[in-house]
């Protein structure tokens, strides 16, 4: 089936729908790929390299996004290689499959996933888990919710957040582009993840 003559927008990055826009430009459609979140290092990654050389302190790891178990783990790997053994030793928690999977895929062991990817399921999840005392590292986001360190210290644990990553939202320039062709009609398909 070809595409010729479609304008299909996608909702990531070039790098992360490399497939997706590859089949579609080989059935001669016209790609423009807009992510709508922009992944970036920290504004500074001292809390999180301190966290690393005390990772032996911690009983857990909460991951709340498959991004956090990327910069996480590679930023280890880049200052303190032989902390992954120390990681692969903690007890792992991930919110959902596509966190899992990550971990996984990195080499490491997730004591539990809930079903729904929800920090809601996580954190009932954890009720069955030894909390109180524990010391717990929350890998996350610049804008991460919340709702489980709040939980976890409700229930006596110690936790230690540390900004991986920032979430980036669109430059309004590049927005407004995107809005125009829409109200241009100039793009037939959008493909959002």
């Amino acid at each position: 089936m070809t595409l010729l003559g479609k304008t299909i927008l996608i909702t990531r990055s070039k790098d992360s729908s490399a497939e997706l826009r590859s089949l579609l430009e080989s059935r001669k459609a016209s790609v423009i790929c807009f992510p709508t979140i922009e992944i970036k290092n920290p504004e500074s990654w001292d809390e999180c390299d301190k966290a690393i050389w005390k990772l032996a302190e911690y009983s857990s790891v909460c991951f709340t996004s498959k991004n956090a178990v990327i910069k996480f783990v590679e930023r280890i790997r880049s200052i303190r290689p032989q902390a992954v053994d120390t990681l692969a030793t903690r007890n792992i928690f991930a919110v959902g499959e596509k966190t899992k999977r990550s971990l996984e895929s990195s080499g490491f062991s997730v004591l539990a996933t809930p079903k729904h990817a929800s920090v809601e399921e996580l954190t009932t999840m954890l009720q069955t888990h030894r909390i109180e005392g524990a010391k717990i590292l929350f890998p996350k986001s610049s804008i991460a919710r919340e709702e489980l360190p709040k939980y976890l210290r409700s229930m006596g644990a110690e936790v230690d957040e540390i900004v991986v990553y920032q979430t980036n939202y669109p430059e309004p320039d590049s927005l407004e582009r995107i809005r125009q062709m829409f109200l241009e009609n100039k793009i037939d398909i959008a493909n959002i993840f």
